[in-house]
């Protein structure tokens, strides 16, 4: 599959490890190389890791559990003021969107996204924080046919990705089959 590489994922308080190397995962498969983190999301080593070597030795070993060589293409990138970046990314004309049950969410499955975009996914516990959730240009959510009406966090961002990018990446497979 082609890269989205202008697309980007920004995970907010995912404070599992293996969560964390699983979505790095799907973002591999699905061509998405940039990956966010703020606040408890755990990540792996990066370049100018300020982090104890304990501390990041233990993440990354945990992530590449789930990651399975996916840390080796997806980029993380820790975020230490996450309302500069959120507007940052505006500024880049980004279409924000936020995974989320909310009063104000649509159906995933109604959106068509403009690109680039960024993904927002929370805390499986208390989800993505209202501050942020009044910055986004639109919340999306999967719907539930039960009375359950959350996915785990993993799960849940692998299908909201595959659903912003699977009308970009069928157009990029027709175009490559016209020029063969």
């Amino acid at each position: 599959m082609s890269k989205n590489s202008s697309n980007s994922l920004l995970l907010i308080d995912v404070r599992s490890t293996y969560n964390v190397g699983a979505i790095m995962r799907s973002c591999a498969v699905l061509g998405i190389s940039q990956v966010y983190v703020f606040g408890a999301t755990p990540y792996p080593k990066t370049s100018k890791d300020a982090r104890l070597p304990h501390v990041y030795k233990r993440a990354t070993e945990q992530i590449k559990k789930t990651a399975l060589g996916a840390e080796n293409s997806v980029v993380v990138t820790p975020v230490k003021d996450l309302k500069s970046f959120i507007k940052q990314k505006k500024d880049q004309n980004n279409t924000i969107y936020a995974l989320e049950h909310h009063k104000r969410s649509r159906n995933i499955a109604s959106t068509a996204p403009h690109v680039p975009w960024l993904l927002i996914a929370g805390s499986e516990t208390d989800g993505i924080p209202d501050e942020v959730l009044v910055m986004v240009d639109e919340i999306i959510e999967i719907p539930s046919s039960t009375l359950k009406q959350s996915l785990n966090v993993s799960v849940a961002a692998s299908i909201a990705l595959f659903q912003l990018t699977k009308d970009e990446s069928q157009l990029k497979t027709l175009q490559q089959r016209d020029t063969n």
